[in-house]
């Protein structure tokens, strides 16, 4: 099982560390963010450079040792891994989100680092599986009209209220999908 790479026994406590260097010698559960759940997961996938998009998606989603439950109580682990996906090393779990990526969006391979960053962002969350109309403006070209239908979406609303975070991500995937308007 991937997870027991981390560690094979986890007690039910948690602490959100703001950086490695103060993580615990014991077996609790570490939640990391930012630069910090990056350097874990690169140290987990064998030290290898990790590409723009694959590092943003792990700022987003953070990095948990330890199986959680979500903001929608979804069983999850390590980065924002879900079902089929929670015993599965990232790079592979990204891997397959790229391929949906790649299904849906035309020119993804020709964009941008910071569009595919976005849109993998979307991927990864599973929100690009959830917008045909999204993904229809975006192929299109249509690409102010992508960013505000984008931004219609349950979830996002439900943000702005909760103050989640998640509204801030949806935001900045709007944003990148609106620069390519000009």
């Amino acid at each position: 099982m991937y997870k027991d790479n981390i560690q094979s026994t986890l007690s039910p406590d948690t602490t959100d560390y703001d950086s490695t260097e103060d993580l615990p010698s014991d077996n609790k559960k570490v939640v990391l963010y930012g630069d910090d759940a990056v350097a874990r997961v690169r140290e987990m996938e064998g030290g290898r450079e990790l590409s723009v998009p694959e590092e943003l998606v792990i700022r987003e989603e953070g990095f948990v040792n330890a199986v959680y439950k979500d903001t929608k109580g979804i069983s999850t682990y390590g980065v924002g891994q879900t079902g089929k996906y929670m015993d599965m090393p990232f790079g592979e779990v990204f891997k397959m989100h790229e391929d949906v990526a790649r299904k849906y969006i035309k020119k993804y391979d020709e964009m941008g680092e910071e569009v595919k960053a976005a849109i993998m962002s979307a991927a990864y969350r599973g929100d690009l599986k959830q917008s045909p109309t999204f993904r229809r403006l975006f192929n299109a070209g249509e690409y102010k009209e992508a960013a505000k239908e984008f931004l219609n979406n349950d979830d996002y609303r439900e943000s702005l209220v909760s103050g989640d975070g998640v509204a801030g991500r949806f935001e900045r995937i709007a944003g990148a999908v609106l620069k390519l308007a000009g």
